[in-house]
């Protein structure tokens, strides 16, 4: 076999991403082409952010459209936020249950009554509307923030939260080279 012919690229990563695509998820492909700044094709401030949280905050106003700008405003910052003293356990079970239950936010309306909401972050209610949340698989998208810059093969994000991570590798490599090479430094 002419393992040149055979990149995972072409035969396997391609393939995945048409298929999410088919699917509805919009296709992006990050390396090489992705630039920095609010009207940038993800729309990051640098590689260091992974989360789209121009996408996020149209989520959230999408999803929670009679809140003022400041209840979003509140959410993002509680998504965005990590408390150092937490593991990372803790931290992923602390997101998870936001992005499940919706985020506690403190909302003062224009009469000048104060309540407590919830402002959903993903539309878990509606299966038969899959539009109203929007999700992206991006190839190749660069991410810092350990000991080295990461590119992930594929990242699946919903409403702006990175939820898929893929990795793939050609039919003659050994999986456990993904695991070791990649996903442990992920």
């Amino acid at each position: 076999m002419n393992r040149r012919r055979y990149t995972e690229d072409q035969s396997v990563q391609k393939p995945a991403a048409q298929l999410l695509a088919s699917m509805g998820w919009r296709s992006v492909v990050a390396f090489n082409a992705e630039d920095f700044g609010p009207n940038s094709l993800l729309g990051r401030s640098s590689k260091t952010e992974f989360v789209l949280q121009r996408h996020l905050r149209a989520a959230l106003v999408r999803l929670n459209p009679s809140v003022p700008e400041l209840a979003i405003s509140q959410a993002m910052d509680t998504l965005l936020t990590l408390d150092a003293a937490k593991t990372l356990v803790e931290t992923n079970e602390d997101k998870y249950k936001l992005v499940r239950d919706g985020v506690p936010v403190q909302v003062r309306w224009p009469d000048g009554r104060e309540s407590a909401e919830r402002l959903t972050v993903i539309d878990f209610d509606r299966p038969e509307d899959p539009a109203r949340n929007e999700c992206i698989c991006v190839e190749e998208m660069w991410v810092e923030g350990g000991p080295a810059p990461v590119r992930p093969d594929l990242l699946g994000f919903v409403n702006g939260l990175p939820l898929v991570l893929i990795e793939f590798k050609r039919q003659d490599k050994e999986l456990k080279v993904a695991f070791d090479d990649n996903l442990t430094r992920y």
